[in-house]
């Protein structure tokens, strides 16, 4: 089991539950990143977002500029407004109307993945929320 200790102390103080080892807060861009981003979690870039780099996280929201590819394990939105120069490879992706996409669009299946279209999934990432 992972415990805590306090600076300077010898022994633990609290112990950590198991979960609490196994959460990864989003991360959310809202200046300028002038470097590729390699993230375990969701990342979203915001409306003053910048970044020149690519990003490689489980999902990805684009509300900003991204000037590099996006990888993401399960899902990518890019939003009104948005823009984006780089390839974009996900097994989702939702652009909507008026994000400005250059670069190439690479879907992929994820083996888990059913071959039927999970519709609840499909509405609640286009909502902005976190897929299931």
């Amino acid at each position: 089991m992972n415990s805590t200790r306090s600076k300077g102390s010898k022994r633990p103080t609290q112990p950590l539950p198991e979960a609490a080892a196994a959460v990864v807060p989003d991360l959310e861009i809202h200046g300028s990143a002038a470097r590729s981003i390699h993230y375990v979690g969701n990342v979203t870039v915001g409306p003053r977002g910048a970044v020149a780099g690519g990003i490689h996280a489980r999902t990805i929201v684009v509300a900003g500029e991204v000037r590099g590819n996006l990888h993401a394990e399960e899902a990518v939105r890019i939003l009104a407004g948005a823009r984006v120069t780089g390839d974009v490879h996900a097994p989702r992706v939702a652009i909507d109307g008026a994000a400005r996409l250059q670069g190439r669009l690479a879907m992929r299946r994820r083996p888990e993945a059913p071959a039927v279209t999970d519709d609840a999934a499909v509405d609640a990432l286009l909502s902005g929320q976190t897929p299931r």
